[in-house]
């Protein structure tokens, strides 16, 4: 029987990438794609065999709707000898596996074809590098409920191996963040200075309206130590954007909310700072919750004009963490046209993202990598007792190629969150919720924790009260009556 070569979740992404950089990266000249694709095969054993694995694979991420059995690649066959050298290689990378062919070749065409529209890699973008759980703030609103003295994060060496593969397959976004990510300055500079050589940003091709170039974010709170001697060691990287939280333009309630005299001039003197240092104005930008604004003051219009075309404005509180804690509000949320709240009888499969579900966990569009080495795909999902996969245990091209094998994949294929969604005591989380993330996560928190509890042998009802209180407990909402009772 036949061998034939099958493209893993991560080989389709990335032979997807290297099929359609032309269109990504072109302008009508095709200045660029040439550069973007020297920067990627330094990320392969040789540009021969990028260039090679590229057109192996041209049929298998074709937009045709079949692939006919003659683009197949079979071991031993005349068509696949320009790829036979590479075949190790390429395995090695994660990129490829074999298959006997134990059925027709056309039935087992047809297969690849459906894998590939099944690819939960298919929209994946961009990848959310969380440094250190570390915070040097405690801000009333904080999602993930503080600092976390436990979470230093992982050392910066096995951050750019899990970065390779996601590089390689063609990921054009990355951030990275925390906690408060500048508590780890060194290590930040050393990936930062690893991912440039593999992006193709900004300052690298002139700008042109329509045009794609690919994005670096740090996230931060602006209370780096020492801001000039930061900005100095991040002038060297050009097109790096700096994304500085602020919460509100009113100063005193920004430092109420963030529990810290000061600290709304010491953002101020740093975005300033950075323009006297000779930051492009769009590389500074800051974030504002609306949500915490003063209703009766419109800070924003009084915001001094250099500032004012680089504010980004985060519309509702997220009900987990300190928010629940402090007993912030919900905030009426008006996203995709769903004017009121929601709640866990809101959860349908069949609705879209933020408004009564979640895709992410199928056909998630970032990649995680939290400072604990787990990898997921929501910044909300913090508390999830598993995630893909975890660093610790496997590389990160492994976790990809099997995150149909993750439970949280599991779950939300086989209804298994809907149905918990059915069974959350409302008297430990409450809502009403902004947005569908938090009913979500919770219900997902929730059945992860109720299985382990029935699988270490306590009955339904035990087991039950159980994952209530500990998710109650991950994401700081009050305990439940009925839990208490139930534990007694």
């Amino acid at each position: 029987m036949p061998t034939v070569v099958t493209l893993t979740n991560l080989g389709w992404r990335t032979a997807h990438f290297l099929k359609t950089a032309r269109r990504q990266y072109d302008n009508p000249y095709g200045q660029h794609r040439q550069l973007k694709l020297d920067k990627i095969s330094g990320l392969w054993p040789s540009r021969t065999s990028m260039n090679e694995f590229g057109n192996s694979f041209l049929h298998y991420v074709t937009d045709r709707p079949y692939i006919d059995r003659d683009d197949l690649l079979v071991v031993g066959k005349k068509s696949a000898e320009a790829a036979r050298p590479f075949l190790a290689e390429w395995e090695k990378l994660g990129l490829i596996s074999f298959l006997t062919a134990n059925r027709r070749l056309s039935a087992l065409a047809d297969e690849i074809k459906t894998a590939s529209l099944q690819n939960p890699l298919r929209i994946v973008k961009g990848v959310v590098v969380e440094l250190t759980g570390l915070c040097n703030l405690n801000c009333r609103h904080c999602l993930k409920g503080g600092s976390h003295p436990e979470e230093y994060g992982l050392p910066a060496e096995t951050i750019a191996e899990a970065l390779k593969p996601l590089l390689r397959a063609g990921i054009n976004e990355i951030e990275f963040t925390g906690g408060e990510v500048t508590l780890r300055q060194n290590d930040l500079f050393t990936l930062i200075d690893f991912v440039k050589d593999y992006l193709l940003l900004e300052h690298e091709r002139p700008f042109k309206l329509g045009e794609m170039f690919d994005d670096l974010f740090i996230t931060h709170n602006g209370t780096v130590k020492d801001p000039k001697e930061f900005l100095l060691r991040l002038l060297p990287f050009p097109g790096i954007r700096l994304q500085v939280s602020l919460d509100t333009l009113d100063p005193a309630s920004m430092e109420m909310n963030r529990q810290r005299p000061g600290l709304f001039a010491r953002v101020m003197y740093l975005a300033i700072l950075s323009q006297q240092l000779g930051f492009p104005k769009h590389r500074v930008s800051f974030v504002l919750n609306s949500a915490l604004r003063e209703p009766d003051k419109d800070w924003e219009a009084d915001f001094c004009a250099p500032f004012r075309q680089r504010l980004g404005m985060f519309p509702y509180i997220i009900q987990l963490g300190n928010a629940v804690k402090n007993g912030l509000p919900h905030t009426d949320h008006f996203y995709c046209g769903i004017p009121q709240p929601l709640g866990f009888a809101d959860l349908s499969p069949g609705k879209p993202n933020m408004c009564g579900w979640c895709h992410g966990y199928v056909k998630p569009k970032e990649i995680y990598i939290r400072p604990t080495g787990s990898v997921g795909n929501c910044p909300y999902a913090y508390g999830l007792p598993e995630e893909f996969g975890s660093l610790s245990d496997r590389p990160m091209a492994e976790i990809l190629n099997n995150l149909q094998r993750s439970l949280p994949y599991q779950l939300f294929t086989t209804g298994a969150i809907a149905e918990a969604a059915g069974q959350m005591d409302s008297t430990a989380f409450p809502g009403p919720f902004a947005s569908s993330c938090e009913p979500i996560v919770l219900a997902h928190c929730y059945v992860q924790l109720f299985r382990r509890y029935q699988a270490a042998g306590d009955n339904e009802v035990i087991a039950r009260a159980k994952a209530t209180l500990e998710t109650a407990r991950r994401y700081k909402y009050p305990v439940g009556k009925y839990a208490e009772q139930e534990i007694r």
